[in-house]
């Protein structure tokens, strides 16, 4: 006797029992089959195949098992059954293309062979997906309202709901995610735990605990910029390792670590399907790349040409945090360090080390009840998050409200958090100090000068072409020959804006000013200034820690200028010609170093007119 796959629902409906939303309703689009015949499971005579295309098959197949829909960037993806779950797939997807095809042949028992008949197919649906309203697709963590849902990605589909009230194991989550490539499952999070069973495999200073605590549950926080992490330790530190272990931690994959991108399109991908970006022994980050990590912090945008199209632009959005780690410090740009946690990692005594096995056997057993333990933060910090009030903020302030609130289920008080924090950002400040080529020399130059007469507190208030014609004196001729000092009075205003918060931070307040109703660079000593900078710290002024002559950077369109000062626009020959024809290719579409062709976005810094330093 022939066998049959009969599916109730189809005959008497015409509708998968899946192929509803998640309020049970069948989606807009989607037509129900034209037959309610019974489909022959595998193994059925050839002669049992309906007499029809092979892409109406499909498209029935599809119609019959598929639920599609589109992201709110027109993504179109399919949800389909495997297992005992279901699954969220893009449709142009070879996984889609597969799943598709071994229907079939579980059905009618051959393979679809037409790959014509399978373009088919995938138009229809994406004429379809595009009559439904957007919905949202997440990648490991969503949030809602009321909850953030994580997935633990495992063969039941499950995931953890987190609320105010508490952490539970949920089969299926009310929100869709997708799960690319690499992504592994998370192991299930057991109760009762510690954060600070972390500790036994780490190598950190014990006061900088706080902040990796921070860092952890800063993946969790539901709204605002993101915390980066950077580590710097010399070789055998175990940075690496401590790298990978954070990664699986929060975002367990095939590949826990990587090296750098070759350009922002790569990176675009990557953070895309991942929700946690990691790279390993950095020797050095571009320009362009500081500036794309800036953007994941507070959310990225990236648009270029679609493959195989003239008028399609394909569009990447991503907020993700990025650890990384380098034998030196790698991120030398204040706007970038001002969004990173730093970590410098002590050496580890001979007599102290562990070997890989071991410090592995002793993650893999705490790994559940720590994952536990974050979840129970989490929980806190919703419930208290609406409670907390600070009256000075410090810099990437929605982060830092977001640990505030789940220290207490971290096992510290907010104000521990609040003095590691405030202890990294002086260790940041000093860095950058110590980077810049302008900086010492502005620093050093600015206590030589005397009060302005008449102007309270005001070194300086004159052109940026006589500022850096002061400065130029104080430099040595080697500063002066190296690639980084700029060699115009706009390129001196780009590296004053940069630099702002990390001089004011330093006691030296840099802003507009006006002379003979001509547009000046104004530099004030702030009240607390001290011999060799600010007593206070990074926390000197109400606004100490954002410039306040700073917009929100954006990457620029391909063929896009930089606008750097009075909507002047200025080439990238110009600035070629002007910084003594520096190899940086700073606009996009230019090629790289290299040679070989690459998108690399150069954000540009576009100041008000009362903000402008030029």
């Amino acid at each position: 006797m022939e066998q049959f796959r009969t599916n109730h629902n189809v005959v008497q409906l015409g509708a998968h029992p899946h192929n509803t939303d998640l309020h049970g309703h069948q989606p807009n689009g989607i037509k129900p089959p034209t037959t309610t015949q019974p489909v022959p499971l595998k193994g059925a005579q050839k002669n049992a195949v309906p007499k029809k295309s092979q892409a109406d098959i499909l498209l029935e197949i599809a119609q019959r098992e598929t639920k599609v829909f589109r992201n709110d960037r027109d993504e179109i993806f399919a949800t389909v059954e495997q297992g005992s779950q279901l699954i969220n797939l893009r449709i142009r997807s070879v996984a889609f293309r597969s799943w598709l095809n071994v229907r079939h042949l579980e059905i009618y028992g051959r393979v679809a062979n037409s790959k014509g008949a399978f373009d088919t197919v995938i138009s229809v649906l994406d004429g379809y997906a595009r009559r439904t309203a957007h919905q949202e697709i997440f990648t490991r963590i969503a949030t809602t309202d009321d909850a953030i849902f994580y997935d633990l990605a495992d063969e039941r589909g499950q995931a953890v709901k987190i609320t105010a009230q508490g952490w539970d194991i949920v089969t299926r989550a009310p929100v869709a995610f997708y799960r690319p490539k690499g992504m592994r499952a998370q192991v299930a999070p057991i109760r009762g735990g510690n954060i600070a069973d972390l500790k036994a495999v780490l190598n950190i200073k014990e006061d900088d605990f706080p902040l990796v605590a921070a860092f952890l549950i800063g993946y969790f926080q539901p709204r605002g910029p993101r915390a980066h992490m950077g580590i710097i330790a010399e070789q055998g530190s175990g940075k690496s390792k401590q790298t990978e272990f954070f990664r699986r931690i929060l975002d367990p994959n095939a590949v826990p670590t990587r090296k750098e991108p070759k350009d922002a399109r790569d990176l675009a991908i990557a953070a895309k399907s991942n929700s946690l970006l990691a790279f390993d022994n950095l020797s050095y980050i571009p320009q362009w790349l500081s500036d794309f990590l800036c953007c994941l912090a507070t959310g990225a945008g990236f648009a270029t040409r679609a493959l195989y199209f003239d008028d399609e632009e394909e569009i990447f959005s991503a907020q993700r945090p990025v650890i990384f780690n380098a034998i030196t410090a790698v991120a030398t740009r204040p706007d970038l360090l001002d969004r990173t946690i730093l970590l410098e990692l002590p050496r580890v005594p001979e007599d102290k080390r562990k070997d890989e096995q071991e410090l592995e056997a002793i993650f893999q057993e705490k790994m559940p009840s720590i994952l536990g333990a974050l979840f129970d933060a989490v929980a806190i910090g919703l419930r208290d998050l609406s409670s907390i009030h600070v009256e000075k903020l410090p810099r990437m302030a929605d982060f830092a409200k977001w640990i505030m609130a789940c220290a207490p289920g971290m096992g510290m008080s907010a104000a521990q958090f609040t003095k590691a924090y405030e202890r990294n950002r002086e260790t940041i400040t000093d860095l950058v100090a110590e980077i810049s080529t302008l900086q010492p020399v502005f620093e050093d130059w600015a206590r030589a000068q005397k009060v302005l007469e008449k102007q309270k507190d005001v070194v300086f208030c004159d052109t940026a072409t006589e500022l850096l014609a002061s400065l130029n004196k104080f430099a040595s001729a080697e500063i002066q020959k190296s690639p980084e000092w700029p060699r115009s009075s706009r390129a001196l205003g780009r590296e004053l804006s940069r630099l702002t918060p990390n001089l004011r931070a330093r006691g030296w307040d840099v802003g507009p000013g006006k002379k003979d109703s001509n547009r000046a660079v104004k530099i004030r000593k702030t009240a607390q200034m001290g011999e060799n900078g600010p007593s206070n710290g990074p926390n000197n002024g109400p606004d100490s820690l954002a410039s306040t002559s700073q917009r929100e950077m954006e990457p620029l369109e391909p063929g896009h200028q930089a606008v750097i000062s009075a909507d002047i626009p200025l080439s990238f020959d110009d600035i070629e010609k002007e910084e003594g024809k520096r190899r940086e290719k700073e606009c996009t579409g230019k090629k790289r170093p290299d040679g070989s062709n690459g998108f690399e976005p150069y954000t540009a810094l576009v100041l008000t007119e009362e903000g402008d330093l030029v």
